[in-house]
């Protein structure tokens, strides 16, 4: 092989592992990388000249349907393997920490409020409510929790309780149709308590 010819080889082992990784979503063979794992493109030479490439993980090689280059590859010429895929582990959530919702839809504050908890695709949530400290000087204050969509449309009721502190949960269906209780889109949340309550709401 003249060292053209090996510069030639190494340029396209490198853009069909740019091929490789932007394929991978396409479709899955069941391997699983993590935050953790070594992972590296491997390849060789053939005896007729081909080079045969891979993906590495953990010392496990992960082999594309077509995965050679051609000994007569022509100059400029892009080629692409065929798709291959892994699944991502989710990174551990730290000891003690509260999972992160979707979109981060968590919100948390005290007495009166209205705000946003984000854009919510379609879909079925289940909204945790929790309050506690809402009281005035004379007893216990009424505590509400009510969602709209963007578009000022009324949502669900999700908390209503008399009480000094309070936790539950309720459904909320993001969609379109008769069942849907708001829109796709922001979500916000109506909070009425006294000044001294704080509350938390969480939806996943």
């Amino acid at each position: 092989m003249s060292e053209r010819t090996y510069y030639v080889a190494i340029a396209i082992v490198v853009v069909l592992t740019v091929g490789i990784i932007a394929s991978a979503v396409s479709f899955t063979l069941g391997q699983s990388i993590s935050s953790t794992s070594d992972v590296r493109i491997v390849a060789q030479k053939l005896e007729d000249g081909r080079i045969e490439f891979g993906l590495q993980q953990d010392g496990e090689r992960i082999l594309p349907r077509s995965r050679y280059f051609p000994a007569d590859a022509r100059v400029g010429r892009w080629l692409r393997s065929s798709p291959i895929g892994v699944d991502v582990e989710a990174a551990q959530q730290p000891t003690g920490q509260q999972p992160e919702t979707p979109d981060g839809r968590s919100i948390s504050g005290s007495g009166d409020a209205y705000r946003s908890a984000g854009h919510f695709s379609a879909g079925n949530y289940v909204c945790s409510v929790s309050v506690a400290g809402n009281n005035d000087d004379y007893g216990a204050e009424y505590f509400a929790v009510v969602s709209y969509g963007d578009d000022g449309s009324y949502g669900a009721l999700h908390a209503s309780e008399i009480a000094s502190s309070y936790t539950g949960s309720s459904r909320l269906t993001i969609g379109s149709g008769w069942s849907a209780d708001l829109p796709t889109g922001q979500v916000y949340f109506e909070v009425k308590a006294s000044s001294t309550a704080h509350w938390t709401i969480s939806c996943r």
